[in-house]
């Protein structure tokens, strides 16, 4: 029996499900699954290492890298929780779903409790138990970080960098693979220029009128652009 075009266009359109949909979109934005590269750096080991054929280590990165996705959407929605008259503020991260009010805070913090339930089930399960721990460490790093170490010019920097270490010391536990002090100091360094090129942008917004973040009073140009 063939359902007829205009009832499924008149279902599709249909208040509660119109309702649906805006919430998965927003809780989709909330996540950022664009940042999700940030956590290829789980992949590092394997890929130096030479494992990329090897499918037990391969698959064993991959869980590793699905878990720090969920994690890093866990760790952004309580970032723009604990940020959201700051992005109200602020010229593009108003239009987030929590500053523009189309997400609500307790819904946000139900999607939250998901992806942690989600990402700790991941690491129990199906990775090594020290994979857990580097994963904690991780999560409580970005609490600090987004409720106060971020407003500490030049720490705030280090977490970034130690927060991308932690990823290549994840993905080398997960594929059981040794993880070289030469690819912690070129992951360290690599993240420390990326994060003060992202101070270099936020200084450039805040001389156009934005509003600054509380750290990039210590910061100037000459500095960030030197480094």
């Amino acid at each position: 029996m063939v359902m007829n075009s205009g009832h499924s266009l008149k279902y599709l359109n249909a208040p509660g499900v119109s309702r649906i949909r805006s919430l998965v979109s927003a809780c989709i934005q909330v996540a950022r699954p664009l940042q999700y590269i940030k956590n290829g750096f789980v992949l590092l080991p394997v890929f130096f290492a030479r494992k990329l054929y090897d499918t037990h280590a391969l698959a064993s990165a991959m869980w590793g890298l699905v878990a720090f996705c969920l994690a890093a959407s866990a760790v952004y929605v309580i970032n723009d929780i604990r940020d959201i008259d700051h992005d109200r503020q602020h010229p593009k991260k108003k239009d987030r779903p929590l500053a523009s009010g189309s997400l609500r805070i307790s819904t946000a913090v139900a999607f939250m409790s998901i992806l942690l339930a989600s990402c700790f089930f991941v690491a129990i399960i199906l990775l090594p138990r020290d994979f857990l721990y580097v994963l904690i460490a991780y999560l409580l790093l970005n609490v600090a970080y987004s409720f106060h170490l971020k407003h500490i010019a030049l720490l705030d920097v280090v977490c970034v960098a130690i927060g991308f270490v932690l990823r290549v010391f994840a993905g080398g536990i997960a594929s059981v693979v040794p993880v070289s002090h030469w690819l912690i100091i070129m992951t360290f360094l690599l993240a420390l220029f990326l994060a003060l090129g992202k101070r270099r942008d936020d200084l450039m917004l805040s001389a156009n009128g934005a509003n600054p973040r509380r750290c990039l009073t210590d910061y100037n140009l000459e500095f960030v652009s030197s480094s």
